[in-house]
């Protein structure tokens, strides 16, 4: 419970007590001259607690039972009516707090009554909108039934009419209360299609139209939606729009409806699109049809046959081989002439009316490609028929032999022949070429057409070899590196092309160094800033790297310069977050490492292995599983000890967890005082005056409470403001007022406690 920071008007003057204490731990709290106990009390006559009248000052061993030590009752003469009583609606002040009924905050709302906003002032009061009271307040009246709070006319005396409201409140509206005034009924008609318009001789009363009656009287067929006034007359022999006059004869009938009629001259049942007339049926000498291209031609119209006659005789506006359904049997057959020799390709025909662009007659053509060649040329020596006989060149006995031509033996099929050899004829014979410029006719890549390349052989036949022809194909070349160090390996970037290898040069070119021997693919990488083994890779980033070579780092997580010993890594380098150093206690904490000062905070500072010391805290220290606890022999009440405490860096008045740490504090205190009380940082204040005395504890870190070591009969909260526990020298504990630093002839030290572990 928090220690009162001011003093009730209930005031009990004791001058002396003795409290029973644990047994070696009695205190007298003093006493007066004649070593009795004086009280002031008040005459209670209704026998309620709450006393009243003038203050009575008397031995506390002769109070009576009708005698209280608080003078607050408003009415001595009512028990009901005292500072603990409930207001209620009576005229009375029940509570004593100097406000009655409504006025008084307290008021229990179960003795009030409902009251009904009356906004339209009819008397009627809306009950969605209440308030509860004793008296009703201004507006409002006892009544909830008004349906409608803004409208004076509705209300349950009023009469219900036809105007869509519930006029009386009986939750029925307009033809659904039996109670509606007819006077205001209208008169509707019915409408058995359901087209907007009724029929004059079914009649019916009501406030609203019922399902299939309508205002209006005007429907000349009641059985037909499309029939009635509002629709538009068209050609179907009804009259849709009950003006008594049917289709043509009605000129408001819509020309949408009527049809178009065509005129038919010739009289083959198809009308002629330019002379036509709209009518809803067809006057004398038209058609529905408006398809006929010659309405004076009864021949020519959509069903007749297309021929070859120049005419559109089906009507299509195709004429003849325009026309895709033209009578193919009577058309003509025509041949391609593409070289136009007059002569026409047999395998290229056409059908048609007249002679399409590029035909002839004629089907004789043995090529239609080349002019050249038809029945009236002469046979040469060129692959073709070109006299179309059937025989080509060599095969045709009448052949123009003046076109022969001279070919050479080439055995090694390589398309150059040998100047030594020849013979005549159309056609290559087997085995021959019309080329005489082979050197070696027994080698198929030796030609002239052949690159010359690094083998040892004149390859394209011009007497020069290799290195020594100036067309070498040089990407036939070998590049060759220079190996200046001797290792075996060449630089990439000093290299020659050629045939052969040139002295001091091999055909690799791997060596990243080539003035170090030591520097190759095959060496070893070490932690030395260079590429030992060519790979592209250096020190740490080479995965090959001699691990033996390497330096051990230790993290320094909060970069305070010292490394964690626990967390390690090897490298050539410091990487980044490590150090060489492995000395850091904490590498958690940037505060803590060797460099750092020692201070009173429950931890290791400086990382010596000691925490805390007498030197750098206010107080002696003590430890005790793995917590630094100072014990501070100040006299001071419990509120200065525990800003003291919070004072220092995460310490706090000390939370005792179990009968072990009690033991171990009590018999660390006694080595200091055995005289001493020591406050701890457990308190009840606060608690509600329902939980006093034995509960609402708490420690001063908000943990659970799961252990207490309180003297029998404590806590008893005897003053009723002892709210903060201190430990006596036997170890047990005891409910004291916070403020005080000192009881009898005993004083209060404190005990604070790291709220960290070391």
């Amino acid at each position: 419970m928090a220690a009162p920071l001011f003093v009730l008007p209930v005031l009990v003057s004791c001058l002396t007590k003795m409290e029973t204490r644990p047994s070696g731990d009695s205190v007298l709290a003093g006493t007066t001259d004649s070593g009795s106990e004086t009280c002031t009390v008040y005459a209670d006559d209704d026998g309620d607690g709450f006393g009243a009248g003038a203050p009575i000052e008397l031995d506390c061993d002769v109070v009576a039972v009708d005698q209280v030590e608080n003078a607050d009752d408003c009415d001595d003469a009512e028990a009901a009516v005292n500072p603990g009583a409930t207001e209620v609606c009576n005229d009375v002040d029940d509570d004593c707090d100097g406000a009655v009924d409504d006025q008084d905050d307290s008021i229990d709302p179960s003795s009030q009554s409902s009251w009904y906003d009356d906004a339209d002032g009819d008397g009627y009061g809306d009950p969605d909108a209440d308030s509860i009271a004793c008296t009703a307040p201004s507006g409002t009246v006892g009544d909830s039934g008004d349906c409608d709070d803004t409208d004076a006319d509705v209300n349950p005396a009023g009469t219900e009419v036809c105007n869509g409201l519930d006029d009386d409140c009986d939750g029925d509206v307009d033809d659904d209360d039996n109670s509606v005034d007819s006077s205001t009924w209208s008169v509707f008609y019915g409408d058995a299609d359901g087209d907007g318009y009724g029929d004059r001789d079914d009649l019916w009363r009501a406030c609203s139209a019922p399902s299939g009656r309508v205002s209006d009287n005007t429907d000349c067929d009641d059985a037909n939606a499309d029939v009635n006034p509002g629709e538009t007359e068209a050609c179907n022999d009804v009259d849709d729009d009950c003006d008594g006059l049917v289709d043509d004869d009605d000129d408001s009938v819509a020309a949408a409806t009527q049809s178009t009629w065509y005129d038919d001259a010739d009289s083959d049942g198809y009308g002629d699109p330019d002379a036509n007339s709209l009518a809803c049926v067809a006057p004398a000498g038209t058609v529905a049809d408006d398809t006929d291209c010659d309405d004076t031609s009864a021949d020519v119209n959509p069903s007749e046959t297309e021929v070859c006659n120049g005419l559109d005789d089906d009507c299509d506006g195709d004429v003849d081989d325009d026309d895709s359904s033209l009578d193919t049997s009577t058309q003509t057959t025509w041949y391609d002439d593409r070289d136009s020799d007059g002569y026409g390709d047999p395998d290229a025909s056409s059908e048609a009316c007249s002679a399409p662009s590029g035909t002839v007659s004629d089907d004789t053509d043995c090529d239609d490609t080349d002019a050249d060649v038809n029945p009236a040329e002469t046979e040469v020596c060129n692959s073709l028929d070109d006299d179309c006989d059937g025989d080509v060149d060599d095969d045709d006995s009448s052949l123009d032999t003046t076109t022969w031509l001279t070919f050479y033996d080439d055995l090694d099929g390589d398309g150059y022949g040998d100047p030594d050899t020849e013979d005549q004829a159309c056609s290559v014979p087997s085995g021959t070429v019309s080329d005489a410029t082979d050197c070696d006719d027994e080698k198929k890549f030796v030609n002239p057409a052949a690159s010359e390349i690094c083998n040892e052989i004149d390859d394209d036949c011009d007497g020069d070899v290799d290195d020594d022809d100036s067309s070498l194909d040089t990407s036939t070349w070998s590049t060759w590196y220079d190996d200046t160090d001797g290792d075996g390996f060449g630089d990439p970037d000093a290299d020659s092309q050629a045939c052969s290898a040139t002295s001091g040069t091999v055909g690799n070119d791997s060596d990243c160094d080539d003035t170090d021997a030591d520097v190759r693919p095959t060496a070893d990488e070490v932690c030395n800033e260079i590429d030992d083994d060519c790979d592209g890779d250096v020190d740490d980033d080479d995965s090959s790297l001699d691990a033996t070579t390497q330096s051990t780092w230790y993290e320094d997580a909060d970069l305070d310069g010292y490394g964690d010993a626990d967390v390690t890594t090897e490298a050539c380098y410091e990487p980044s977050g490590y150090v060489s150093d492995d000395t850091d206690c904490d590498d958690g904490d940037v505060d803590v490492n060797p460099a750092a000062s020692e201070e009173c905070n429950g931890i290791d500072d400086d990382c010596d292995g000691s925490v805390d010391s007498d030197s750098v805290c206010p107080c002696d220290v003590e430890r005790y599983d793995s917590h630094v606890y100072l014990f501070c022999e100040s006299v001071v009440d419990w509120v200065d000890a525990d800003i003291a405490c919070s004072d220092e860096t995460d310490f706090e008045l000390a939370v005792i967890e179990d009968a072990a740490e009690n033991s171990w504090a009590t018999s660390t205190l006694l080595t200091y005082s055995s005289s001493h009380w020591w406050w701890i940082g457990f308190h009840d204040r606060n608690a509600t005056s329902g939980q006093e005395p034995a509960s609402g504890w708490e420690w001063v870190d908000g943990s659970t409470v799961s252990y207490d070591n309180f003297a029998s009969g404590q806590p008893d909260n005897y003053w009723s403001n002892e709210d903060c526990g201190h430990l006596y020298p036997s170890g047990y504990w005891n409910d004291m007022d916070c403020d005080r630093s000192s009881w009898g002839g005993s004083q209060l030290y404190y005990i604070c406690e790291a709220t960290v572990s070391y």
